[in-house]
C-alpha cells in the first residue's frame, strides 16, 4: 500500500509551511487600506447647529408628558398632524 499524507505534510510528517490552507488568514492585511478620498460635507445649519449651546431641559414639561403616555393620553390625532406638518416643512416637502 503506497504512503498516504496529509495535503502540505511532506513524507517525513512534517507539515510545510509555505502551504496554505483553506481559512487560514495569515495572508490578509492586519487593517483595512488606507483612503485618501474619505470626505464630509456639512450644511451651513448642521455648522450652526454644532456651535449651539444645549437648550435647558424643561422638567416640569418632560414630567407632564410622561404622564400622559402613561395612561393613553398623549398621542392624539391632532399631535400627529402637527408632528407631520412641522416634519415636512423640515425637509422641504410642503407645496
Amino acid at each position: 500500500m503506497a504512503h498516504l499524507s496529509i495535503v502540505g505534510e511532506g513524507p517525513s510528517g512534517r507539515v510545510d509551511a509555505s502551504v496554505r490552507r483553506p481559512g487560514d488568514d495569515s495572508t490578509r492585511p492586519s487593517r483595512p487600506p488606507v483612503r485618501d478620498s474619505d470626505s464630509a460635507e456639512f450644511s451651513s445649519r448642521a455648522r450652526l447647529a454644532a456651535g449651539a449651546e444645549p437648550r435647558p431641559v424643561r422638567h416640569e414639561l418632560v414630567e407632564q408628558v410622561r404622564r400622559q403616555i402613561q395612561t393613553g393620553r398623549y398621542a392624539t390625532t391632532e399631535k400627529l398632524e402637527v408632528a407631520a406638518d412641522r416634519l415636512a416643512r423640515d425637509l422641504d416637502l410642503t407645496a
